[in-house]
Order: structure tokens, then C-alpha cells, then sequence
């Protein structure tokens, strides 16, 4: 029997639709959107659309509610009060149950793995295809995850356990089961490039841009860098301390306004831990980014002055 994707076992899981709402231009839509912890309001009155076959990021400073949004979007936290809309449809109490028939699926900064089983295992728990048989269809499982290394252009076999497999790649893994095993129409990749060389960065932009153009998938991602950000996205949401500042299409901003809107003010871009690219070139100038040893030590990064310029810069690009 020939592996389908977990998409074509949706239709089964919809039960819990409670009205339609005509919004054929938007896949996934917050509707006042607040949530209430114990003395701190984290999101205030939100309302966000997110429209089919776009790359849709999300920014703000550290404490403005990003991670609550997530939560709140993957079912994994329930707000105060509003609406979450998903193909127009109304969906009460959403869970990460729900989110996963709906087709939407997180890959969060730190994702969880059993590490004791082997690369095809993580990626298929949840979705084993089966054999005409009944059982579990390992060869089927073994080829789809060649497809996904071989994609991503990585060193990594099927039947290796996932201990024995470094973060940068354990990301990649995850992505490649969002796009291609779970065939998500909704994908959220939250701080996904915090483990990511360059190589593999460009990589994973190239695949998402194809993906989203050719599928009509649609990409919500959260990134502390500036550069990330202009360069991926299509639209921009900037959060600024629990509430929505702007939504706007990225071709009508530049790094300058992204960082007002953030700040609410005409603080400089350094201030937020933004970067210029041409102070990374600066002679003298050193820096560690996201250095791992599986094991030992994971994502340090530091950067040093040159001495000749007591101006240049202390940090990669990061927006806070």
C-alpha cells in the first residue's frame, strides 16, 4: 500500500465546526484575541489574518506576546477571550489535536524527540503508513525520509538513532515531516533558524519559498532577525507589548520601520540588537554564532569588539 500523507486522513477529524464564515482569502484568522495570566495581560484584543500561499512573519520584542500567539494558534494555550477562524470555519476550545486535523503544525525553537528511537521513527510517530498487510510499512517509511535528507542536502541515515543526530539537522528533520509526512497546510516555524548555519538556512528558505509557491502551503514564522525577516517574508506582524501594531506587506517597509513599529518610537536599530550587514565585515571584528557540541554545549554566541573601532558592534542580528 503506497504512503499517503497525513492530509488525506483529515476530512474525518472536522466534527467540531461550529459555524462557516466567508473568508475564502484567509486560511487562518484570530479574532480579538486576548489572554489573561495572573496580573499580566499577554495578548490584548488581537485580531490577525493570515491568508492561503503566504510566508507570514511574526515580530517583536521579547515580552510582546509572540509566544503566547503560538500557543494560543497551535492549541497548546487557551486564551481569555476570541475567535479562531481556520478556512472560515469556527473553531471552539482549539487544541493541539484540532490544529494537527486542521492541518497546522508547529516546529518550535526546541523540539522534542524520543532519542532512543531512530530518525525514520521520529518523523513518522503518529502517521506509520501500513502495509496491505496491516503492519507498520518500514521500507515506505525509510524511502519518504531519503527523500526529505536528500532535499535538504544532509548526512543522515533513516535507521540512525536520533540521539546520534545534531540539532541543526534534528530542525531540518522536523520541517522536512511539517512540509512533506504531515503535508501541513499551515506551518509555523518558531525560531527554527536559532541552530542553523548559513548553509542550511539558505537551504530551508529555498525549499519554504518553493513549497509555498508551488502548494499554496502557507508559513508562519517567528524570528528575532531583522534580515530573516525582510528576506523570507511576504507580510510582517509586529506585536508590541500584548497588542497588533501593524500588519503590513513586506515590499512596503524596510529594517527602519519594522524597528519603529517595534519600539514604538525612533530608536535605532542597534538599540533592539539589530545589526547593520556591513558592521559584521568591520576588520578586527569576531564572533561565535550558535556554536553547538551535541552533548556539551548548545547555541552560544558571542561577539568581540575591534579594539580599533570602540564603535562596532556587540551582536549578530537579533531584534531583541
Amino acid at each position: 500500500m503506497a504512503w499517503a500523507p497525513a492530509s488525506s486522513k483529515r476530512a474525518a477529524h472536522t466534527h467540531y465546526i461550529i459555524e462557516v464564515s466567508c473568508m475564502d482569502d484567509v486560511i487562518y484568522s484570530l479574532k480579538n484575541i486576548s489572554k489573561r495570566y495572573e496580573g499580566t495581560l499577554a495578548l490584548d484584543d488581537v485580531s490577525v489574518d493570515i491568508a492561503p500561499g503566504e510566508i507570514h512573519s511574526l515580530v517583536g520584542k521579547n515580552g510582546a506576546g509572540k509566544s503566547t500567539l503560538v500557543g494560543i494558534m497551535h492549541g497548546s494555550i487557551t486564551p481569555t477571550k476570541g475567535e479562531i477562524f481556520v478556512h472560515g470555519v469556527h473553531v471552539e476550545h482549539m487544541t493541539p489535536e484540532k490544529a494537527k486535523a486542521l492541518g497546522i503544525f508547529l516546529v518550535p525553537q526546541h523540539p522534542q524527540f524520543a532519542l532512543d528511537l531512530t530518525v525514520a521513527d521520529n518523523l513518522f510517530v503518529g502517521n506509520f503508513p501500513k502495509s496491505k498487510g496491516g503492519f507498520i510499512d518500514r521500507k515506505a517509511m525509510k524511502n519518504k525520509c531519503l527523500e526529505i535528507i536528500e532535499t535538504f542536502g544532509i548526512d543522515v541515515d533513516p535507521d540512525q538513532y536520533m540521539h546520534r543526530i545534531s540539532l541543526e539537522f534534528r530542525q531540518l528533520l522536523l520541517a522536512g515531516k511539517a512540509f512533506w509526512i504531515e503535508d501541513a497546510e499551515i506551518i509555523m516555524l518558531d525560531e527554527i533558524t536559532a541552530t542553523l548555519t548559513l548553509k542550511s538556512k539558505t537551504k530551508l528558505f529555498e525549499i519554504i519559498r518553493d513549497e509555498v509557491k508551488k502548494t499554496k502551503k502557507t508559513v508562519l514564522f517567528i524570528s528575532h532577525r531583522m534580515q530573516e525577516v525582510m528576506e523570507i517574508s511576504d507580510k510582517v506582524t509586529v506585536l508590541r507589548d500584548g497588542r497588533k501594531v501593524a500588519t503590513e506587506k513586506i515590499s512596503d517597509l524596510c529594517a527602519t520601520d519594522i524597528t519603529r513599529l517595534i519600539t514604538g518610537s525612533t530608536e535605532s536599530e542597534q538599540s533592539i540588537g539589530y545589526v547593520p550587514d556591513q558592521t559584521q565585515k568591520e576588520e578586527g571584528f569576531f564572533k561565535i554564532d550558535q556554536l553547538c557540541k551535541e552533548g556539551v554545549f548548545e547555541d552560544i554566541s558571542f561577539a568581540l569588539k575591534n579594539p580599533a573601532n570602540p564603535n562596532s558592534c556587540l551582536s549578530y542580528p537579533r531584534l531583541s
